[in-house]
């Protein structure tokens, strides 16, 4: 099995995220590689998924996490391969059928651009 999915496994059997959000994780790490050429990793997107996996189970319970600094988001905003992140931004919100709030998207956005950088 796969590391990244084993760790998705292990959150559901803690009881940290559902069965939904594991099923869709899953599907989003097994159809990246078809969509990028791209495979994601233990290695490359462990703090990726563990954050979306948290940041679904946070959202299915109300709970709102505190936005990034200003000067984090504005940092990531003037990327100059942000459109590429914007990219596998929309990608991974169709895939996981999730819009998230606006605060909780500029930590995926971080996760997105060091993953970017790793693609390269």
């Amino acid at each position: 099995m796969n590391a990244l999915k084993e760790r998705i496994e292990i959150l559901r059997e803690s009881d940290q995220i559902t069965e939904l959000t594991e099923q869709k994780l899953s599907e989003y790490i097994e159809g990246f590689d078809i969509r990028f050429n791209y495979s994601l990793t233990e290695d490359n997107a462990s703090a990726l998924i563990t954050h979306l996996a948290i940041a679904m189970s946070r959202i299915q319970s109300g709970n709102i996490v505190n936005p990034l600094d200003d000067c984090i988001v504005n940092d990531l905003k003037s990327n100059p391969k942000l459109d590429e992140v914007e990219i596998l931004y929309a990608d991974l919100c169709q895939r996981v059928d999730v819009e998230f709030p606006e605060a909780e998207k500029w930590f995926i956005m971080a996760h997105l651009s060091v993953l970017n950088e790793k693609m390269k």
